[in-house]
């Protein structure tokens, strides 16, 4: 073999080690892409599968600790709470996941969007500025609350006969002695709306014109207070003024500086009688469920009812009413509704 044929062979050679060399390199960036891609794909699956267990681990601290709660015995290392009500309505809440279910920027969780619908379009049909021939729908609809009387017994029915409601709270109100029942409302499908801040016809209504700043703090101050304790992300859009926007004058730029913070007005075109004058307030259930039938049918569209009532501590005839209020619209073909 001559010297050529040497180094030809040679170069032969180092030219197969060079193939093995890129086809091993190839083969350990695969392998090595591999590993990597399932490594964090474990990674992954593990952090799911550990915030998953964890939600479920404080849920189940909770639930412990009210049983310790109640024996006397609480460890109030890794939570504040002031009573056993609130840490009752914290824990149904991890379990729930309530909180995630909150139709972002609105008044009701995601279970009520099928039957919650536009308040200013509402308005519009029942003022007859919007022609409707749709489907029967009745909005019951609760001012002055919450409160831990009234409120309960309303949602304790509404409940039973799987109806849904709008309420109309009172910033007052707002507070932790009736947070349970905010959240309860929201949470078993309600529409949340605000009711102003104070009640008060003499600061929102001064010689029985709308006071158009005041109306705004009352609205926002009372849509923090409700943000508080819902979340950021809850937003109400409804609005209801004390007494109603027929009783007052000037109340233009109320309704504007409303609608530019994302909330609209509304009235009603029905009522139980629970907050009318004692000569002509109902004193039985069948006395509010007439009131209901009569103001009714005084208006030319009577497919959409708004219904007034209220569930005020001394509202009790009206609790007693919900059931049989709910037989009326049913049996008269009616669905119900929530406002947003």
């Amino acid at each position: 073999m001559n010297e050529e044929q040497l180094r030809r062979r040679r170069r032969l050679r180092r030219e197969r080690q060079r193939r093995r060399r890129r086809r091993l390199f190839y083969i350990l960036c695969i392998l090595f892409i591999v590993i990597i891609f399932t490594i964090l794909r474990g990674l992954l699956v593990h952090l799911s599968r550990t915030s998953n267990q964890a939600q479920a681990n404080v849920a189940l601290w909770y639930i412990q600790q009210m049983d310790r709660e109640k024996a006397g015995n609480p460890d109030r290392s890794n939570v504040s709470y002031h009573s056993i009500a609130e840490l009752s309505n914290i824990a149904r809440d991890k379990l729930t996941t309530f909180g995630f279910d909150l139709v972002k920027n609105s008044n009701h969780i995601k279970s009520a969007d099928k039957y919650a619908y536009s308040a200013k379009k509402i308005r519009e049909i029942t003022e007859g500025k919007l022609a409707y021939k749709g489907k029967k729908i009745a909005f019951l609809t609760f001012d002055d609350g919450p409160n831990n009387i009234i409120t309960p017994q309303v949602l304790d029915t509404l409940k039973d006969r799987h109806v849904p409601a709008t309420f109309f709270l009172v910033g007052r109100n707002l507070g932790k002695k009736h947070e349970d029942m905010l959240r309860r409302i929201l949470r078993e499908g309600h529409g949340v709306a605000i009711h102003s801040l104070t009640h008060d016809y003499t600061r929102l209504y001064p010689g029985r014109v709308g006071d158009t700043n005041r109306i705004r703090y009352e609205a926002e101050e009372t849509q923090k207070l409700l943000k508080d304790y819902l979340g950021p992300d809850f937003h109400a859009g409804v609005w209801r003024y004390p007494g109603g926007h027929q009783s007052w004058k000037g109340l233009e730029g109320g309704d504007e500086a409303l609608a530019k913070l994302g909330i609209q007005w509304i009235d009603w075109n029905c009522l139980v009688g629970d907050a009318q004058p004692k000569s002509d307030r109902p004193t039985t259930v069948e006395g509010q469920v007439r009131y209901v039938d009569k103001s009714l049918k005084l208006n030319k569209q009577t497919r959409i009812a708004v219904v007034l009532a209220h569930d005020a501590e001394n509202k009790q005839l009206t609790a007693d009413s919900v059931s049989k209020l709910i037989d009326y619209f049913k049996e008269n073909g009616y669905e119900f509704g929530i406002l947003k």
